[in-house]
């Protein structure tokens, strides 16, 4: 059972990751960057890029091919379409890697999807951290759930690894009170 959300008027980032068009909710997002120079954190997970100085804040960068099912090959910095996305979440602020900045759109229509019928979906990218689908020239262009995402990259998870919806949103409820 979809939802359709037609009547409302949101704006979304859509951005490409290795010819996979994603979407993130404007809401969520706080600024586009250049890539400017990455510093990697020995050991770390493999999902993780590195750390950015953004005016003073050190922020963490995922690599968005760790969002898709099956990558080709890495994101190249050093490509002048490659920006970062800084992503926010109450206090909590990520950056990700993507291949190009797609543009900013009002979509047709944007249908909340329930995550067990996301399952039914041929997706090329991770079903657990999309939150909806946006419907743009008849495309069908997921959009992240943020919250989930900054959730995953904060507990250090395996990207295989992603924890019930739910208790995401219960967690970061009580986090604010």
């Amino acid at each position: 059972m979809y939802i359709s959300l037609a009547n409302q008027k949101r704006l979304f980032l859509l951005f490409g990751i290795q010819n996979q068009a994603l979407g993130a909710d404007l809401k969520w997002v706080g600024e586009v960057l250049s890539v400017g120079n990455i510093q990697p954190i020995p050991n770390s997970a493999p999902h993780i890029a590195g750390l950015v100085n953004v005016r003073g804040e050190i922020l963490p960068i995922i690599k968005g091919v760790s969002l898709l099912k099956d990558p080709v090959e890495e994101i190249q910095p050093n490509n002048k379409r490659t920006r970062i996305i800084i992503l926010t979440y109450l206090t909590h602020r990520i950056g990700l890697l993507v291949d190009e900045i797609l543009k900013v759109a009002s979509p047709d229509t944007v249908d909340m999807i329930p995550q067990d019928e996301l399952q039914n979906l041929s997706l090329g990218c991770k079903k657990e951290v999309i939150a909806e689908m946006l419907f743009i020239s008849g495309k069908q262009i997921p959009v992240l759930d943020v919250p989930m995402l900054i959730h995953w990259l904060g507990n250090g998870t395996s990207r295989d690894s992603v924890p019930n919806k739910s208790d995401i949103y219960t967690l970061h409820k009580e986090e604010v009170i």
